[in-house]
């Protein structure tokens, strides 16, 4: 696996691909998965999945699906959840859930309000996906977390039931 990152990180400054955090890469390398494997994981409820990120990019899907699930235009949904920007290097527009304090913005009395269409990046979790360097195949990574019980689950379903 070679992992390819974006040009640009989240803050939008500029990033050298030379020099990737290696522990982030060693991370994910440890934690491959295949659609047949297995990992131990099952929601408690804990909220932690919610907070001090800076990573919860929308797809235009995921913009889609949120504007119509909170019956809110495409617009208010961006002026009033998202931060964009563009990125130094790739030009490219970025749209990210806003944190307010560390929490994200949807969060509502310590549970998601916006779970039956959350985007796919939070569906995934504690799953991460990233594409492989031909761009023919996706793979996934379980990311380190504290929260959640010990249920097993299958790559394959994980990925299924969510639509992903």
């Amino acid at each position: 696996y070679q992992f390819l990152y974006g040009d640009d990180t989240l803050d939008g400054t500029e990033w050298d691909r030379r020099k990737i955090d290696d522990s982030s890469k060693e991370l994910m390398e440890r934690n491959i998965l295949d659609l047949e494997d297995s990992f131990s994981f099952c929601c408690n409820g804990c909220g932690e999945c919610c907070r001090n990120r800076n990573d919860i990019i929308l797809s235009a899907y995921d913009i889609y699906r949120l504007s119509q699930g909170l019956n809110i235009s495409d617009m208010q949904l961006l002026k009033e959840y998202c931060e964009i920007y563009i990125g130094k290097v790739s030009k490219l527009p970025f749209v990210k859930v806003v944190f307010e304090n560390g929490v994200c913005k949807f969060m509502k009395d310590n549970k998601c309000s916006i779970h039956l269409f959350k985007p796919s990046v939070c569906k995934l979790y504690p799953l991460g996906r990233g594409v492989k360097e031909d761009f023919n195949e996706v793979f996934y990574f379980k990311q380190d977390t504290q929260c959640g019980g010990k249920g097993m689950q299958i790559v394959k379903e994980w990925v299924k039931d969510y639509k992903l």
